[in-house]
């Protein structure tokens, strides 16, 4: 709700430094700081660096010209001129988006102080004359060292100084942050009483009818008349009008509301946003804003319960993804190994997921919003809705607020209201718990608060979490903070809902990474709702020549880009996705931003397809992200910028109201393998006759399928498409759908074909308990020259008699819950006996803390026939919690050995916490962590036996680096070569698994654009792009060649990085739209290109 008349003090500011006093008194304006005649909003880095020709801060490692900024006290200063006023009326200084612990001074008078950034505080003027005065605000320092610490280590001891400590809680501080004003002062002239907030609390009494309370946090100092009316904002309708009679006092007032016809507002995904402008009005003083009627809830999602319990070997939330620890993912005290169903209530949090509006459910399908600038001088309302508009035109229909930012401009909501956008909001900063004392919980309380009245009035606001990741070991239900944030919500908006921790269970959050098991990662998933998930790559070419200087740009992923991200781990990850197309350092800096765009759009693809298709039993997902501050390396499907990414589109059209979508395992294939692709329909009740089509980059068919059948109303799969990978190169899906409504819905999938290895094939017996990443692993290991029997052992009974080791070369013993149980003590003899007389086996030990839960009977390996089978002996502790302190390192080889060969070790990853194991004093130690034995080597009379205790099965938290590197399923086929044969044939060279994409021929297109409107500030066109070549165009971006795109104007296509099969033509229509106060190049067409040119 915005003061409809106030006077805002946006210009004509003076900056100026000083040594930090603890005086309340305004030093003079001068020194060499001293800057005059600037704008708000401001930052001080961007106002100085301005001002002195330094360097700009947003630019290669240019921020470090400025850091000098955060340790010095600034002050900001500017004249207002109070009229004359009547008796009973009185002026406020009104203060929101302004420097946490700003000190407020009027002629040199202390008036008041803000104490947060996302607060609205409104300052007493009593006492100053009319005429001009001279506001001053102070800007306190922060410690520099704190302020750019990005150490978790040093929150934990709070090592950071107060205000550091209250930017986003200490954790997660953007380096560049240090002081400002976002928002413009306003003066608020009020006469008989100040309003400071208001919105309706309500309740439906009927099917189109309201009935509850106008609560206004109001200081009244004599009897008024309130008048309010609602007004139909975006349709016709009637209006409304109140009028209530007040008393002086000073505090929230709950006007009552009689029962009302309203008309209801809807997400635009159910129905039409019907919007109302609210207007509160006292005398000459109003405030208003948009405003509407909607009923929400969370429901029992019965489906989710009634489905099989996921295995350990899945991706479980029992396991611990990083540092949080056995208390962050509480896991869902279900297991299938155990025989296990559902619990009645889960450990923690419930199983109310079902998001429901008047009524009707609604799939969550949105991403998560984070700071959109590091920079005050950067705040932008028009940015913030257009973060709205691009949201809604890639159907999200929901945003999270991250609890790690800050509160967004009113513009931001109310274009969320307007498109029918829906809202969940995190109580904002993570230092709920960081203090427990009396007087921090009564401050984070008035945050609270502040928050509600601040958004309550939306529509599109539905549910505030209780933060991000609030489940460290302290934080349970009855913790005062949780407490305080239910109460609040209860008190102020009854019409909204409280859900206690971004997670809480069975939600899960993660991964926030791609790995090649990606896709059965996901298909294996069993979560109820996914709060943060998601992929990261490096913004547009355009967005990246604005950060760095051209020889930085030109040393991608070099020095100055891990300079300016906000994780290094996250920074190594990306460049082993860069290592699927070719060696890290050959790519140029647009080479990497379309590598690393490809790998993001296929990762949200699968996210939001794999979601859709578990539904009922899953009820959505927020990814991680929607946007992103940073600006060389982010998860967002927009860049720092606001430039669209590749994943934009992906995601578009995976939730576009119809889709039909292919569940494969992996992207990879070896030459002759055979592809089983799911083919499912999902979205509200539909039937379609599809065609699945396989085909060559030259377009050439070589499977097809004509499937028919219905969503059933959420999804169901219809069949199957079955194909044989090509010996080479890559192949391409195309499912098409004709709806029996007309209407056309295609999708497209890419695979490609991994190089065989020239050596004799190898039979082998494959046992495995069923881990998601076989899909990948097996592709690569029958690259590797082995034809392998899969056999899944269940963990309730042995392996049958009929499984014979003697019968194969190799065996590989895969992740098993409890070895010793589902593999037998009948199959363990035959294979002891097989191994002593040749055959070769490698055992994948595995680890998780579901074995240390108490909650489960667990093989003890330690004496057992297995044991005696191999080449060391397992301590009774062989187990081990993510929470054990153990020394940490990467993969280190103790000596050469023909199983390096073609290993880069120097970019081995920490294998992680996997099984103790104590080689036996003849066994050979091949790779250590630390000084924890790895790999370790042996023989059981003429049998190789290889222990490998890396993370090679289930989602569990030693697993994710391995996976991830470069080179593991190399060693993987490493292993099982020297185990067959005793030694390692050179193979291919070591396959860059999409290196295949990167040898596409650059395809021909014809592009034909027609003008459709242009103004300055408005273009758009038609344009028909058409293959001309002979091979598919994959990935044809529409863009345009002007460097201005994302600084002065946006570009918008309705349907990008399509796939065009050799003669296709398609059609979009491509807009660009001047920023404010800015106009179009006066040159400026349509162009396309196709994978793998990175122009445009």
């Amino acid at each position: 709700m915005q003061h409809v008349d106030a006077l805002s003090l946006a210009n004509d500011w003076t900056l100026w430094s000083c040594e930090h006093s603890t005086a309340l008194t305004v030093p003079p304006p001068d020194g060499p700081d001293l800057v005059a005649g600037l704008a708000l909003p401001l930052d001080v880095r961007t106002a100085v660096s301005l001002a002195k020709g330094l360097p700009d801060p947003r630019r290669d490692r240019d921020s470090r010209a400025t850091d000098w900024v955060a340790a010095k006290e600034w002050w900001l200063a500017t004249r207002f001129a109070l009229p004359a006023m009547a008796s009973g009326t009185r002026a406020f200084l009104r203060t929101r988006g302004c420097d946490d612990l700003a000190q407020v001074f009027v002629d040199g008078r202390h008036v008041g102080a803000t104490e947060s950034f996302n607060r609205t505080d409104f300052h007493p003027l009593h006492g100053f004359a009319a005429g001009t005065h001279d506001l001053q605000l102070r800007l306190w320092p922060c410690e520099p060292s704190a302020i750019e610490s990005l150490d978790p280590l040093r929150v934990r001891r709070r090592e950071q100084d107060l205000k550091s400590c209250m930017f986003h809680g200490g954790d997660h501080n953007p380096f560049l942050f240090n002081a400002g004003v976002a928002i413009a002062p306003r003066i608020v002239i009020a006469r008989g009483g100040l309003l400071r907030s208001a919105h309706l609390a309500y309740a439906f009494t009927g099917e189109d009818r309201i009935a509850g309370s106008l609560r206004l946090d109001l200081d009244a100092w004599e009897p008024i008349t309130i008048e309010a009316t609602l007004v139909p904002e975006n349709f016709s309708g009637p209006t409304l009008a109140f009028r209530w009679s007040c008393e002086p006092g000073s505090g929230v007032r709950a006007l009552p509301v009689a029962e009302v016809a309203v008309a209801r507002w809807m997400p635009a995904a159910l129905g039409e946003p019907r919007c109302y402008r609210l207007t509160v009005r006292i005398a000459d003083q109003s405030i208003s804003g948009i405003t509407g009627f909607r009923a929400v809830e969370r429901r029992d999602n019965g489906a989710f319960v009634r489905r099989a319990v996921p295995s350990i070997f899945a991706w479980h939330s029992y396991e611990n993804n990083g540092p949080y620890g056995q208390e962050y993912y509480k896991g869902y005290d279900a297991i299938r190994e155990a025989g296990e169903s559902w619990p009645a209530q889960p450990r923690e949090g419930d199983y109310r997921h079902q998001h429901a509006v008047n009524g009707r459910d609604l799939f969550i399908m949105g991403g998560s919003v984070v700071p959109p600038t590091l920079f005050w001088s950067d705040w932008s309302p028009d940015a913030q809705r257009d973060l709205v508009r691009r949201a809604h035109s890639a159907n999200l229909n929901t945003l999270r607020i991250w609890g790690g930012g800050y509160l967004l401009d009113d513009a931001f909501f109310a274009e969320a209201d307007l498109l029918g956008v829906l809202i969940q909001h995190d109580f904002l900063n993570f230092a709920h718990f960081k203090d427990r004392s009396l007087s921090h919980q009564r401050r984070r309380e008035r945050e609270y608060r502040a928050l509600v009245r601040a958004v309550g009035a939306h529509p599109s606001v539905i549910t505030y979490n209780g933060g991000n990741e609030l489940l460290q070991a302290p934080n349970r239900p009855l913790d005062p903070p949780f407490q305080a944030m239910a109460r609040v919500v209860a008190e102020e908006a009854p019409h909204q809902l409280f859900h206690r921790s971004c997670p809480v269970n069975p939600e899960v959050h993660g991964p926030w990474m791609f790995d090649l098991d990606h896709a059965a990662r996901y298909a294996s998933a069993a979560a109820i709702f996914n709060s943060e998930c998601g992929v990261m790559a490096v913004p547009s070419l355009k967005t990246l020549a604005r950060t760095f200087s051209p020889s930085a740009l030109a040393n991608p992923m070099g020095a100055d880009w891990l300079y300016r991200v906000c994780d290094a781990g996250y920074f190594r990850t990306l460049e082993n996705n860069l290592r699927l197309f070719a060696p890290l350092g050959s790519l140029d800096a647009g080479g990497v931003a379309r590598c690393t765009q490809w790998i993001q759009a296929l990762g949200y693809q699968v996210i939001v397809e794999e979601h859709r298709r578990q539904q009922p039993a899953t009820t959505g997902f927020t990814t991680w992200e929607y946007n992103e501050p940073w600006r060389d390396l982010n998860w967002g499907l927009l860049d720092s910028d606001l430039v669209p990414k590749h994943a934009f589109s992906s995601f578009r059209r995976a939730a576009a109201p119809r889709l039909v979508s292919a569940r494969t395992p992996t992207f990879v294939y070896a030459p002759g393998a055979q592809l089983t692709a799911e083919i499912h329909l999902s979205g509200a009740m539909f039937a379609a006759d599809v065609v699945a089509t396989v085909r060559d980059a030259q377009g050439r068919v070589f499977a097809e399928t004509h499937l028919r059948g219905s969503s059933g109303g959420v999804s169901a799969c219809i069949g199957s498409v079955v194909a044989i990978a090509p010996a080479a190169g890559m192949f391409h899906l195309r499912l098409t759908a004709r709806c029996d409504d007309g209407t056309m819905v295609s999708n497209d999938y890419l695979f490609c074909v991994l190089p065989p290895a020239p050596m004799e094939r190898v039979r082998g017996l494959f046992i495995s308990g069923g881990c998601y990443e076989d899909g990948v692993s097996l592709q690569f290991l029958r690259a590797a020259g082995f034809d392998l029997e899969v056999v899944h052992a269940a963990a309730d009974r042995p392996l049958p008699q009929d499984v014979d080791p003697a019968r194969y070369p190799l065996v590989v013993l895969a992740p098993v819950f409890n070895p010793l149980t589902a593999l037998g003590e009948s199959f363990i003899d035959r294979l002891a006996s097989a191994v002593r007389a040749g055959t070769g086996l490698v055992y994948l030990a595995y680890n998780t803390s579901a074995y240390l839960s108490g909650r489960y009977a667990v093989d003890d390996l330690s004496d057992s026939s297995l044991e005696a089978l191999l080449p060391v002996t397992f301590p009774v502790d062989c187990y081990r919690n993510s929470e054990d302190p153990v020394p940490g390192g990467p993969l280190v080889a103790s000596g050469s050995h023909a199983l390096w060969d073609g290993i880069d070790l120097a970019i081995a990853p920490d294998p992680g916490l996997g099984v103790r194991i104590q080689p036996r004093p003849d066994a050979l130690v091949l790779a250590r962590r630390a000084d924890e034995p790895v790999l370790v080597a042996g023989r059981s009379g003429s049998g190789r036996v290889l222990v490998f205790t890396g993370g090679y099965g289930g989602h569990n938290y030693q697993g994710v680096g391995l996976r991830g590197w470069h080179h593991a399923h190399r060693l993987l086929a490493n292993l099982c070569t020297y185990a067959a044969r005793g030694t390692v044939t050179a193979p291919a060279p070591d396959p860059h698994a999409f290196a295949p994409l990167l040898a596409l021929k650059i395809p021909t297109l014809a592009v034909r654009a027609t003008a459709l409107t242009a103004t300055v500030t408005e273009r758009a066109w038609s344009v028909a792009v058409t293959n001309v070549g002979g091979e598919t165009a994959f990935a044809v971006h529409v863009g345009n060649r002007s460097p201005d795109e994302g600084a002065n104007f946006d570009w918008h296509v309705d349907d990008d990085y399509v796939h065009l099969l050799p003669g296709e033509t398609r059609t979009v229509v491509a807009r660009a739209v001047a920023r404010a106060g800015r106009t179009l190049p006066a040159t400026l067409d349509p162009m396309a290109a196709a994978w793998p040119d990175a122009s445009g």
